[in-house]
């Protein structure tokens, strides 16, 4: 290539200024006495720029680390004693590690985050007395749909979504088998233009091969324990007394129009050892959400544990179809079930206006946001 037309470099002194490191994102620990400084860098490097992305249902995927393309990273890790000021840096860690966003055992004692490797993401801890990064298992994450892991209670595990060990290579047809249908059954269905949509029975092949996962729960020993069955679980979370396991499962059928948060989705509770104690909701496919803002799906959403009780799911449904343009009093109403999830749901609240999100406090008291 012709000298002229490579990459060239300003004057060092505005290379200087561009490469200078920003300031560091911080996380307080359980304890509010130590602070992590999770540094980064300026700028991605053009290789990670131009690395191969996979389009699929609304998602961009890095097929080489099965997480998602174009991720920001940290490079190292200092923690900061609040009380003394002494700073200790993270060792154990290769000079070009790209680190992910920690989190914090409930103990203080470990944080955990994400490595990621030209093959793929494992998962690491840090001990926070000797400040030295350790790897929890060599097995590769899945991290399509973001929030790969969560801390158990007791601080001494984790709920992992792991890539199956048994999962096959991908093959795509050069062929197509059949032509792609599209049927309308239900009427007119006004959607939104997205993005990066599934075209075809190849995109839903490829789709369901990056997106299933193994949840298992991963000891700080170092003991895999694989639970549940393989799917395109998009979220597995652990209740407050470590009992149960709330686990978030897409699947079939998909849809050409709309992006695979809006798939058919089913929600499960199961205890520790991968039992299925109760099917909370089957949500079918949402294709027909109006278009105006503040609609959402009808049925159960929003799913989540209550942080100040031992094992509470809560969740809200829409009380006029999902449409803000249906005259209600009541927009959406809050429900709960408790342990052992043998009895009818509860209401919780009603809400004039579109629920947003709660805060919990101390199990008399919560915030919430409409």
């Amino acid at each position: 290539m012709p000298e002229e037309h490579a990459y060239r470099l300003p004057d060092q002194a505005i290379v200087d200024l561009v490469d200078a490191p920003p300031t560091p994102v911080l996380s307080l620990d359980p304890t509010r006495n130590l602070v992590v400084m999770m540094h980064r860098p300026s700028l991605p490097p053009i290789e990670e720029i131009g690395k191969e992305e996979v389009r699929l249902a609304g998602l961009r995927i890095d097929p080489t680390t099965n997480g998602p393309s174009r991720v920001s990273h940290y490079t190292a890790y200092t923690l900061r004693n609040i009380r003394t000021g002494e700073d200790r840096e993270v060792t154990g860690l290769s000079a070009n590690a790209r680190l992910g966003q920690i989190r914090f055992a409930p103990s203080g004692r470990h944080f955990a985050f994400t490595v990621r490797q030209d093959d793929g993401l494992t998962l690491w801890v840090v001990d926070v007395d000797d400040a030295k990064a350790s790897p929890v298992s060599d097995r590769r994450l899945n991290s399509v749909f973001g929030g790969t892991f969560a801390w158990m209670p007791t601080s001494d595990r984790l709920v992992v979504r792991f890539i199956p060990e048994n999962r096959e290579s991908l093959s795509e047809s050069e062929t197509p088998a059949a032509p792609v249908i599209q049927e309308n059954l239900s009427g007119n269905a006004p959607s939104r233009t997205y993005q990066d949509l599934l075209k075809n029975p190849d995109d839903q092949a490829a789709f369901e091969h990056y997106g299933q996962s193994q949840i298992a729960i991963a000891g700080l020993d170092g003991a895999i324990q694989d639970i549940w069955t393989t799917g395109l679980h998009s979220r597995a979370q652990p209740s407050p007394d470590g009992n149960y396991l709330l686990v978030e499962t897409l699947h079939r059928p998909y849809s050409y129009l709309v992006p695979y948060y809006r798939f058919p989705e089913s929600v499960s509770v199961l205890d520790i050892e991968g039992n299925l104690i109760k099917e909370v909701a089957d949500l079918p496919l949402a294709e027909s959400v109006p278009i105006a803002f503040d609609a959402v799906p009808e049925g159960p959403r929003g799913f989540e544990w209550r942080t100040d009780t031992a094992a509470e799911l809560v969740w809200v449904e829409a009380q006029d179809g999902g449409d803000p343009a249906t005259d209600a009093d009541v927009r959406d109403r809050a429900f709960s079930l408790i342990a052992p999830f043998d009895t009818e749901p509860t209401v919780l609240a009603d809400f004039e206006l579109r629920h947003l999100g709660f805060w919990w406090g101390g199990g008399d008291l919560a915030l919430s946001r409409e």
